[in-house]
């Protein structure tokens, strides 16, 4: 049986212990270590020369309260970074990967977190419509049977595109080049490159349309950048080879006569054709 004394001491320290919790007394728990932010951005999308880009970063852990920067490498010229939202914006102007690396910090602890990322920029490549010295938008210059076809000086038939990355591939994706003529690629640099239509036309015909692809030379992480046009030649020849004979002061009647192209014709008198006939 338990004293008197010892139950009043028991009671003593029950009354001390409640008294101690309920004043806040005993050990105090430890206040919790700040946490530094974690990048969750893994990959960014890929973007295209002069299209629109847009991007954002992510991040989870600590306040919330978030300032960004790229401490190292840089983003695609055209681009910029929004410190405050995390976001990527603007309109690339050149191909090619882009790293670099972006840290986050956590403004109200100044902790941060870094991770290295990419942003990787196609080419876009675009045909000139213009083919030869053609005036035309889309038509090439005309030809003529069993004639090398040139340009009306002499000089080579052309096709231009630019952007992307060299050497292009040039090709007919479809329709055809009148017979006789070839496509092959030219020069390519800096971006821009040319092919040149060449050939001698076996057959006049009617007007040949045709489609030429050109494909870049762009490689993982990004992929070939294809461009295409659309043009038309025209292969006709005059078929008169002479005209009847006239005579001082009587009506004269003659015509000529074309094989190839598509009606309605439209005919010049050039001195050079005046000479002809004169020594015909």
């Amino acid at each position: 049986m338990n004293s008197p004394k010892v139950v009043v001491a028991l009671g003593l320290v029950l009354i001390s212990s409640l008294i101690l919790t309920a004043c806040g007394g005993g050990s105090k728990a430890p206040t919790p270590t700040p946490s530094a932010p974690t990048i969750q951005t893994l990959i960014l999308p890929q973007g295209a020369v002069n299209a629109p880009y847009n991007a954002v970063f992510s991040a989870t852990g600590g306040s919330g309260n978030y300032s960004w920067s790229i401490t190292a490498g840089s983003l695609p010229p055209g681009l910029s970074l929004n410190a405050s939202q995390g976001t990527i914006s603007g309109t690339p102007t050149t191909l090619g990967n882009y790293p670099f690396t972006v840290m986050v910090t956590d403004t109200s602890t100044n902790l941060t977190a870094s991770t290295k990322l990419s942003i990787y920029i196609e080419g876009v490549v675009v045909v000139s419509s213009t083919c030869g010295e053609s005036k035309v938008a889309d038509f090439c210059p005309s030809g003529a049977m069993n004639v090398a076809y040139t340009n009306p000086d002499g000089t080579a038939v052309q096709l231009t595109a630019s952007g992307g990355l060299c050497p292009f591939k040039w090709a007919v994706s479809s329709g055809s080049l009148p017979a006789g003529l070839s496509l092959a690629a030219g020069t390519c640099a800096n971006s821009k490159g040319t092919a040149v239509i060449s050939g001698t036309p076996t057959m006049d015909g009617a007007p040949a349309t045709l489609n030429v692809s050109v494909t870049d030379s762009e490689t993982s992480p990004g992929v070939p950048a294809v461009g295409s046009g659309q043009f038309t030649i025209t292969i006709m020849s005059i078929t008169t080879t002479s005209l009847p004979a006239g005579y001082l002061n009587s009506p004269y009647t003659g015509s000529f006569t074309v094989a190839g192209g598509s009606t309605p014709y439209t005919w010049t008198w050039s001195a050079a054709t005046a000479a002809a006939c004169r020594r015909a």
